[in-house]
């Protein structure tokens, strides 16, 4: 257990709400509204075109019924095809701003943790290790960039499944509403899932900060050593 003893919060560490944190996190965002802008359009033509596919192969195979013609299916083939061409087109040009933004806000983040660290007196560092300052810097800035990805990600995802939940209610409505009541189990599983996951997370997080701080306090331990030539003394203490 020696090396989880250190996995504790430091002084230094704050516990948010959610809507604060995310009003923190959109005055990183507001630069890019432009930006953002396109990347939701984008975002909304993927997620249309991705529903309408299914449902343009099932119209098609109904309407061939059991004698296809050479031009019908050509015609539902080229259709598929434009959709799926469409699809990887806008989510192209999605990801590509969602890249740049992301960058951005990453930049952005970094180097207003920097000069937070930068801005403590020295004292600061007698009680805290300067290699888990420079890993929150570094690894939580990097996570902070995957978890809009992932973020962005699941807005697609929730409007693609409300454009299908649409169409299926046109075709069943009852069948609809059985899945429908099935959607209470999954978001409690997943929002258990969260607070799970947050905390080992942090706790992840604190350990890789601890293994960084204890690289870096090993090697500048060498490096001093080395330069008053004490390596003798050092190992025969």
């Amino acid at each position: 257990m020696g090396f989880f003893s250190g996995l504790d919060a430091e002084k230094y560490d704050r516990q948010y709400s959610d809507r604060k944190l995310f009003a923190r996190i959109l005055t990183y965002f507001r630069p890019y509204t432009k930006k953002l802008v396109v990347v939701t359009i984008t975002m909304l033509m993927v997620s249309g075109a991705s529903a309408l596919q299914p449902v343009v192969v099932s119209r098609g195979l109904d309407s061939i019924g059991t004698q296809p013609t050479l031009s019908k299916v050509l015609w539902i083939g080229g259709l598929v095809l434009l959709i799926g061409v469409l699809s990887w087109s806008m989510n192209m040009v999605r990801r590509r701003f969602t890249a740049r933004i992301i960058a951005n806000v990453f930049k952005t983040l970094a180097t207003d943790a920097f000069s937070a660290a930068t801005s403590h007196d020295l004292s600061f560092y007698d009680e805290f290790s300067s290699g888990k300052i420079a890993s929150r810097i570094t690894s939580d800035t990097q996570e902070f960039g995957n978890l809009v990805n992932l973020v962005g990600e699941l807005i697609s995802q929730v409007v693609e499944s409300g454009i299908l939940l649409v169409i299926l209610l046109t075709i069943n409505w009852k069948l609809t509403l059985i899945a429908i009541l099935l959607m209470p189990i999954v978001f409690g599983m997943a929002i258990g899932y969260r607070k799970l996951a947050r905390n080992v997370t942090r706790k992840g997080f604190r350990a890789m900060a601890n293994v960084n701080s204890t690289i870096k306090e090993t090697i500048s331990g060498i490096a001093v050593a080395k330069n008053y030539r004490q390596e003798a003394s050092i190992f025969n203490s």
